[in-house]
């Protein structure tokens, strides 16, 4: 079997507190309806594994994040993510 045909792994790279933090929030974010919800979803219609799409949408938590602090507006779900109908 090739290394190619591993199924991946999570990186464990970065500030563990923080990676924490992010998973947590994402994880959090994922109930109700909210924008990463409606990603998470995608995802997951597409066949990926549970376990991406939380990390999937604890990146893109950060993402939207820092999209925030340097274009200091505030967030609008209207602009990222098509919500589910």
């Amino acid at each position: 079997m090739s290394s190619v045909q591993r199924p991946a792994r999570i990186a464990r790279q970065g500030a563990r507190g923080l990676r924490a933090r992010w998973y947590l929030g994402a994880l959090g974010a994922l109930r109700g309806d909210h924008p990463v919800h409606a990603f998470s979803q995608r995802l997951l219609d597409r066949g990926k594994p549970k376990q991406l799409a939380l990390v999937a949408a604890a990146r893109k938590l950060l993402v939207w994040a820092w999209a925030v602090c340097v274009s200091g507006q505030a967030f609008d779900p209207t602009k990222t993510v098509k919500l589910a109908v």
